[in-house]
């Protein structure tokens, strides 16, 4: 993601990969924040930083692989939550089930899940599927094909809104 200012504020923007963007996560950093952050790689593709870092000396960080998840969780997050959570307090097994609700197999609990996740399902179809919806109180996840993921619609609960500009 990159920092832009745009009359005489500070806006969070795309980032030039697109691929790597995650100015999601930054929506509700206000001024006094933005102003001070720096965003050194924005305008940088990875490829672009991978080649900088070996021809600089860095091959461990050329090499690297890629982040998946919770990338500043020091361990992937399903072992975070077995580590942090007192026992007994995370809900156990439950079902993975298709959209009409048939069941399609079993998974550890619903934490472990995320919408639009689709590797580590625990579950091999002949079909990709991904999250689309976690069910709490039934402790299910809800498997379907990406295209029934795609909304067109959506509710906001806080919110910053931006010039109507391109970055």
């Amino acid at each position: 993601m990159r920092k832009v200012l745009s009359g005489g504020k500070f806006y969070i923007a795309p980032a030039a990969d697109r691929d790597k963007d995650q100015t999601f996560f930054l929506w509700g950093l206000k001024q006094d924040i933005l102003q001070r952050m720096l965003l050194p790689m924005g305008n940088l593709l990875k490829s672009d930083a991978r080649a900088y870092a070996a021809a600089h000396g860095f091959e461990w960080v050329a090499t690297k692989k890629d982040s998946i998840g919770v990338c500043f969780c020091p361990l992937d997050y399903r072992s975070f939550l077995r580590r942090e959570v007192p026992a007994g307090q995370l809900p156990g097994k439950g079902r993975l089930v298709d959209e009409d609700g048939a069941l399609l197999g079993w998974h550890e609990g619903y934490p472990f899940y995320t919408i639009g996740q689709r590797h580590g399902l625990g579950i091999h179809l002949n079909r990709a599927v991904f999250v689309k919806e976690i069910r709490k109180e039934e402790n299910e996840v809800v498997l379907a094909p990406l295209a029934s993921l795609y909304k067109n619609e959506m509710r906001l609960k806080e919110w910053n809104l931006m010039e109507e500009k391109k970055y």
